[in-house]
C-alpha cells in the first residue's frame, strides 16, 4: 500500500546515509511477530534487491506466554517461509533464567534475545543484524536513564548502528510504523501479536511509556521528538570526546595540570577525559545469561531462493537444572565465546530498554 511505500522510501534513505548494510551482507532480522519487526521485514524484503543483500529471519520464544508464544513464533515461520526466507526458531525459559541470575524478567529477556540473534547470525554467516526500535522506544529509553542519574554516554541511548546491529526505524515514529504495518500485504497482513505486558505496570519500560504518553499529552508530540534528538547531541558529544583516547593518560595530565595552576578547565571535562583514559583498558561485562542454546530449529523454502538456506513480573523458579535453556544450561560466557560476548554485551547496552520488536 501507499503508507508502506513510503516506509520503504524512509528506510532505504536511512540505511543509505548510514552505510547499515553493504552489497552482499547477509542480514539477520530479529522478528516477534510485532508490528515494528514484521513492519521491518517487510521494508527489508522490499529493499532485498536494490541493496543486494540477503535475508534470514530469527525468532524467540521466551517461553513467557505459553501456547500464545509458540503460536506467534509458528506465525513468523510460516511468514518466512511464504516469502521464501529461511528462518531460525528458538526457545528458551526466560522465567528460570531470571531466577537463576536473579535479574528482571525484563533484563533476562533482552539478554536471552541478544544470545540468540547473535548466535543466529554467527550460524549463517550474518555480518548484520536488523532489529525494529523506534523512535517512541529511543525517547522511552532516554526518559528511563534520565530517572536513574545516567550520564552524557548512557542518555546517548541506542544508535542505528553498533557492531552488528542495526536499527533503520530508530529516527522514525511508532504511530507512522504501525500504520505501515497494517498496511502489509499478505502474508504480513496478519494482525501483529500486541505484547500483553504492555497492559500492566510490572515492567519499567511500560511505566515510562505511559508517563511520556502524559507528557506528550500536556506538552505536545514534540516531547519524542525532543528527547530523541537530545540523545543524537549527546551521542555526538560523546563521540568527539573520544578524540581525547588516542592521546590517553598524557591529555588527563595536562587537564590536570591546568585545573591545578587556575586556569578554566570545567570539572566535567575532567570527569569525561578520566573516563575516557580508562575505557580501552576496561573489560566488556560478562554476558550471564543463555551461554548454550540447545540446538534452534532452522526452517528452508521449499524452493530455491537468492539466501543460502544452509543455515547452520518475576516467574517462580522451577526444578530444573539452573539456567537452563530446552536442554541446555546458561553461565557465564567460555573463553572462545568471549568475543561474542562482547557483542551481546554491546547490543544489549545499546538497547536497554527497548522490549522485543
Amino acid at each position: 500500500g501507499e503508507i508502506m511505500s513510503g516506509l520503504v522510501a524512509r528506510v532505504a534513505e536511512t540505511i543509505e546515509r548510514h552505510a547499515l548494510c553493504a552489497p552482499g551482507d547477509r542480514v539477520v532480522v530479529g522478528v516477534s511477530g510485532g508490528a515494528d519487526s514484521l513492519a521491518l521485514l517487510h521494508a527489508l524484503l522490499a529493499l532485498r534487491e536494490r541493496l543486494v543483500i540477503a535475508l534470514h529471519v530469527a525468532t524467540l520464544d521466551h517461553g513467557l506466554r505459553g501456547a500464545a508464544g509458540a503460536a506467534d513464533a509458528e506465525f513468523v515461520r510460516r511468514t518466512a517461509l511464504g516469502w521464501g526466507l529461511p528462518v531460525t526458531v528458538g526457545r528458551a525459559d526466560v522465567g528460570q533464567i531470571a531466577c537463576t541470575h536473579r535479574l528482571s524478567v525484563e533484563e533476562a529477556a533482552r539478554q536471552v534475545r541478544y544470545t540468540f540473534l547473535l548466535r543466529v547470525a554467527r550460524q549463517v554467516g550474518a555480518a548484520r543484524i536488523a532489529v525494529g526500535h523506534q523512535r517512541d522506544d529511543q525517547a522511552e529509553t532516554v526518559l528511563l536513564r534520565l530517572t536513574r542519574g545516567s550520564g552524557a554516554r548512557s542518555l546517548a541511548a541506542m544508535a542505528e548502528r553498533v557492531g552488528r546491529y542495526r536499527r533503520p526505524f530508530l529516527r522514525l515514529p511508532r504511530d507512522v510504523v504501525h500504520s505501515a504495518a497494517a498496511d502489509m500485504p499478505a502474508p504480513l497482513s496478519r494482525t501483529p501479536w500486541r505484547d500483553p505486558n504492555n497492559d500492566g505496570r510490572a515492567f519499567a519500560r511500560v511505566r515510562v511509556r505511559t508517563l511520556l504518553d502524559a507528557l506528550a499529552a500536556d506538552l505536545g508530540p514534540s516531547v519524542v521528538i525532543g528527547l530523541s534528538r537530545t540523545a543524537d547531541l549527546l551521542r555526538d558529544d560523546s563521540d568527539a570526546l573520544h578524540g581525547h583516547r588516542p592521546r590517553g593518560h598524557q591529555r588527563l595530565q595536562e587537564i590536570r595540570q591546568r585545573a591545578a595552576v587556575g586556569r578554566d578547565v570545567q570539572p566535567g571535562v575532567v570527569a569525561q577525559v578520566e573516563r575516557r583514559a580508562v575505557e580501552p583498558t576496561r573489560q566488556p561485562p560478562p554476558v550471564l545469561v543463555a551461554v548454550a542454546f540447545p540446538p534452534p530449529a532452522v526452517h528452508a523454502p521449499a524452493v530455491d531462493q537468492p539466501e543460502n538456506t544452509e543455515a547452520r513480573a518475576r516467574t517462580p523458579c522451577r526444578r530444573r537444572r539452573p539456567g537452563a535453556l530446552e536442554g541446555g544450561a546458561c553461565g557465564r560466557i567460555s573463553p572462545q565465546s568471549a568475543a561474542s560476548g562482547a557483542e551481546i554485551a554491546q547490543g544489549s547496552r545499546s538497547g536497554r530498554n527497548g522490549h522485543a520488536r
